[in-house]
């Protein structure tokens, strides 16, 4: 609790209006045996950081990560629904492409479910390296983000073996790209290609 209003915070200090990630349980952990007791504790919890989050003007996104790095929330149906428990307006969901193609069976899908509480993406590539590199549906994620009308940030979201607890974290064991730069270079054309 008290390292995310840090987070807050910091956001605030930063000039940004949210807070994004796995804030609502442990990464890499089985939350807990009795999953309907650790899901109102989160909720709880999450309540009173929205609610000092909205103080300060500050969203959190709730970001449904793969099963290998959370058991609590993998899909964006799971995340709508803590979203909806939380019940506060400033609560919304974050969608990673990289998490999405291994937990949804349809980014379309998905990201429709979403609607208006898709607040923050990243772009990902399936292995976290540049987008359009890979095999992620770039096209149809495009359309459905369209189609809500989507009209926030796409963030590229990659890692390095070069930042050594981030890459251990997140299992980069070798580089994604020959140059770090490249990613959010070519990243950012392809990007600019699909939403102009």
């Amino acid at each position: 609790m008290k390292y995310l209003k840090y987070c807050v915070d910091l956001a605030v200090e930063l000039g940004t209006d949210i807070v994004v990630g796995c804030w609502y349980a442990p990464v890499g952990k089985v939350y807990s045996e009795d999953k309907e007791k650790a899901w109102k504790l989160s909720v709880e919890s999450a309540k009173e950081i929205a609610k000092y989050a909205l103080d300060r003007g500050i969203y959190l996104g709730v970001e449904p990560l793969n099963r290998y790095e959370t058991s609590m929330i993998n899909l964006v149906s799971t995340a709508l629904k803590y979203v909806e428990d939380i019940g506060m307006e400033n609560v919304k969901i974050q969608f990673d492409t990289y998490h999405a193609n291994i937990e949804e069976k349809s980014f379309k899908d998905s990201i429709k479910l979403a609607g208006k509480y898709l607040f923050h993406v990243h772009a990902c590539e399936n292995d976290r390296g540049t987008p359009g590199s890979g095999h992620i549906p770039w096209k149809e994620i495009a359309e459905a983000l369209k189609d809500i009308g989507y009209n926030r940030w796409l963030v590229i979201e990659s890692f390095q073996p070069e930042t050594k607890e981030i890459a251990r974290a997140a299992s980069i064991w070798r580089p994604l790209e020959t140059n770090t730069e490249l990613i959010a270079i070519n990243g950012l054309k392809f990007l600019r290609s699909l939403f102009g």
